[in-house]
């Protein structure tokens, strides 16, 4: 290139040539995809029918995604899988079926070179080569979704997210604006006008980056999984979900609650989060009015109806409110193929799994029932919750001996009484005399001439 100007040559005003080179030395811009997805070619080695070897060719330029010269000259550029521009196509097999990091390098045409990470996934699809299987470095993350009393929410989502493990050392730049005064004048008024010279300064700095993945999803359903979690990164697991299920809380957790609060029984730590309505740390007759409220007209009570699920390794007992908890569960530095990590939780105010309502409905349709096809024998049992006893009063009996049974829901006998029956009015008084769970309970009443049956509650 040639230019013409009179300097550099005398002192004379004259014109003369001075050559000068422009130089490109501007690296070409990559651009790669994302990730590429390609299935091996079977190969049938031994001609028996069924492919025991498979193979694909990948050329460094199919990962290519627009990548150009930085001087946009129209100049063509190469592409390879290393620093050497003739090392342009690979050949994955069997050994590299899975996620393969790879570098793709772009060179333009003065051999300058850049370039960018990408990965090519190779799978065994319709090939369907024997004992061709995936080398990822990846883990599924699965377990069970549980209620503190026992059984399984309704339908769920789960939500895992994931923050690199390993760090990676990466350059930072940082500037800082610096004015320097180079001049200064005092004008008409009497006031200094400074003049500034103003320069960015750029500091670069090394800093370990952690890169955070992308979010997870996935249903529960008996199990939950989570697959294709890369390794070495540190997961949180969240259950974000709405339970339009409003039956879960009823007058069975009312009362569960009212014996809580008067001393008779004691909460577990899941059931003291279910319990504190709230949410003030303190279980208590607010706690109380408030549950009441809710069960006589829940549409006008604002109650948190969302789940909320931790790690059943975590350590609940000294945690008395939802103040200690943190309602996520933490795996760090996934490294395992598989791991499992099963959760636990509790809805606001449902603290027992027993249904008053429906447990007494259901006993009153079994004791009409039994007045259709006996005879005339009546009989109440009070109290219906009981804690630790109750009294079973009969009316119209024959006297005679007569036999008290409670059984557990498998029809196991829990305990068996005998009294006799001394006039048509009697009342048996029993006392239960071993620690029961919580729970429903059928019951027998075996006289001379019937058998009665029906349910208890026992909190």
């Amino acid at each position: 290139m040639t230019f013409l100007a009179n300097f550099g040559c005398s002192d004379a005003p004259e014109v003369c040539k001075i050559d000068v080179t422009v130089i490109d030395e501007t690296v070409p811009t990559p651009y790669c995809h994302y990730g590429l997805a390609i299935a091996l070619m079977g190969i049938d080695t031994d001609n028996d029918g069924i492919n025991d070897e498979g193979m694909v060719e990948v050329w460094a330029s199919d990962l290519d995604a627009g990548s150009f010269a930085s001087c946009n000259t129209g100049e063509a550029v190469s592409f390879s899988f290393s620093s050497d521009p003739t090392d342009n196509v690979r050949v994955f097999t069997c050994d590299d079926v899975g996620r393969n990091d790879v570098e793709i390098w772009v060179t333009d045409a003065d051999g300058q070179q850049s370039y960018c990470n990408t990965y090519v996934r190779v799978q065994n699809n319709s090939a369907n080569i024997e004992d061709c299987e995936d080398s990822d470095n990846y883990s599924s993350l699965s377990g069970h979704l549980n209620i503190h009393y026992g059984g399984h929410p309704d339908e769920v989502t789960l939500k895992a997210e994931g923050t690199s493990h390993v760090g990676v050392e990466t350059p930072v730049m940082t500037y800082e604006i610096v004015e320097t005064y180079v001049d200064s004048f005092q004008n008409q008024t009497g006031t200094w006008i400074y003049f500034l010279d103003i320069d960015t300064v750029w500091t670069e700095t090394m800093e370990m980056i952690y890169p955070t993945q992308s979010t997870y999803l996935t249903n529960f359903g008996e199990l939950y999984t989570f697959q294709e979690l890369e390794h070495y990164h540190d997961y949180t697991i969240e259950v974000i979900s709405e339970d339009e299920n409003i039956n879960r809380v009823n007058r069975g957790d009312l009362v569960e609650l009212k014996a809580y609060l008067e001393g008779i029984i004691t909460f577990t730590p899941f059931q003291k989060l279910a319990a504190d309505i709230n949410q003030d740390g303190i279980i208590n007759t607010d706690d109380y009015d408030l549950l009441n409220d809710y069960i006589n007209n829940p549409s006008q009570v604002n109650l948190d109806v969302e789940w909320h699920f931790f790690s059943e390794g975590m350590d609940m007992e000294n945690m008395d409110s939802s103040e200690d908890c943190v309602e996520f569960c933490i795996v760090n530095d996934l490294q395992e193929d598989t791991y499992k990590v099963n959760l636990i939780g509790y809805r606001l105010g449902d603290i027992t799994d027993v249904d008053v309502d429906a447990v007494l409905e259901e006993s009153e349709s079994i004791s009409a029932e039994i007045s259709d096809v006996s005879s005339y024998i009546e009989h109440f049992i009070s109290p219906n919750p009981f804690v630790n006893a109750f009294n079973v009063e009969l009316k119209n009996a024959e006297i005679g001996n007569a036999v008290f049974v409670l059984k557990d829901q498998s029809g196991q006998v829990i305990l068996t009484r005998s009294v006799m029956i001394e006039n048509t009015s009697s009342i048996m008084n029993i006392n239960v005399d071993k620690p029961l769970l919580a729970g429903v309970y059928v019951y027998e009443i075996r006289t001379k001439t019937e058998v009665l049956t029906g349910k208890l509650i026992k909190i």
